[in-house]
């Protein structure tokens, strides 16, 4: 992916999640305690600059939390950081999947997290 079409992929991310996305977040399934539980220790990763354990562990939230938007959305912003773009663009699409309550763009199930879709 060109430098231009990265810089663009991030602003466009970058103001559906300041338009919409706050709203969007809340769409989805409640995940289990576990899950929840690893999607806040990805957080604190995260939050230290741990970005490759964040990256998995949100990662592992996404597999186990199908349906829940915020592990998807974090998914997207990490592997957008790691420059993982086929899994960023999985998870931002299955993330606008779950707000929107149809299929992803283009076609395709979404289906869990992981590197593309």
């Amino acid at each position: 992916m060109s430098r231009t079409a990265r810089t663009l992929l991030l602003a466009l991310i970058s103001t559906l999640l300041m338009t919409w996305g706050p709203l969007m977040a809340l769409a989805g399934s409640a995940p289990n305690a576990e899950v929840l539980e690893e999607f806040l220790r990805a957080g604190r990763r995260s939050d230290r600059g741990d970005t490759a354990s964040a990256l998995r562990g949100f990662r592992s939230v996404a597999e186990n939390a199908p349906d829940w938007a915020d592990a998807f959305i974090n998914l997207a912003v990490l592997a957008e950081h790691e420059g993982d773009w086929a899994t960023c663009v999985m998870a931002f699409r299955r993330y606008v999947f779950l707000g929107r309550g149809g299929p992803p763009p283009g076609g395709g199930g979404g289906g869990g997290g992981g590197g593309g879709g």
